[in-house]
């Protein structure tokens, strides 16, 4: 199914559409991150940046994160596991149904309050940030006018000077929902 959307691009609006990524996209996403890896490896000794391996050495170290955070998670995803479970199975009245809703919220709530210190640096590594670069590749190949199927930006270049713009925010949560299949309102449909 055809995404489409409406954006604001200086004074004027937009119909614009995300269309599917073609192999080559994919191949070209993959040297930009590649490429901003093996940059930023170079780079780490002025900015002093971590790979993942390294980080969760780090956070256990001098611990910011520890075997019991790790417990905590398995122990609050069973949680959500056995909730879900129960609320597929159905047979259950409205209330009940609601209140196991409500509890896979207050459960999926506090694994991000003890995953968040861990995330918090996470987002910082070489390879949080070069699957970000990535992720912006797919949002400059995918976003299209929707009338004629040509490249909203001109380059990848134009489309990173563009992050600011109602174009590009759009365009972002359009192709994660293409790609990932997020829904932006997943906790309200829930």
């Amino acid at each position: 199914m055809k995404q489409t959307f409406e954006a604001k691009d200086n004074d004027k609006t937009v119909k614009l559409s995300i269309k599917p990524l073609t192999f080559e996209d994919r191949e070209e996403a993959d040297r930009v991150y590649s490429a901003k890896i093996a940059t930023m490896v170079r780079e780490r000794g002025t900015r002093k940046l971590l790979l993942r391996d390294e980080l969760d050495q780090f956070l256990k170290d001098n611990g910011v994160w520890t075997t019991e955070d790790e417990k905590k998670i398995q122990e609050i995803s069973k949680t959500i596991e056995k909730l879900f479970t129960k609320l597929k199975k159905g047979g259950l009245k409205v209330t009940e149904g609601r209140q196991i809703c409500i509890d896979i919220m207050d459960n999926r709530k506090e694994m991000l309050k003890v995953a968040a210190k861990r995330q918090t640096l996470d987002s910082s590594t070489i390879e949080s940030i070069a699957e970000n670069e990535k992720l912006d590749y797919f949002v400059y190949a995918c976003t299209v006018y929707d009338d004629n199927g040509d490249n909203f930006w001109q380059s990848f270049e134009d489309m990173k000077n563009d992050r600011s713009s109602d174009v590009y925010g759009k365009s972002y949560v359009a192709v994660m929902k293409h790609l990932y299949n997020i829904d932006p309102e997943f906790e309200k449909n829930l």
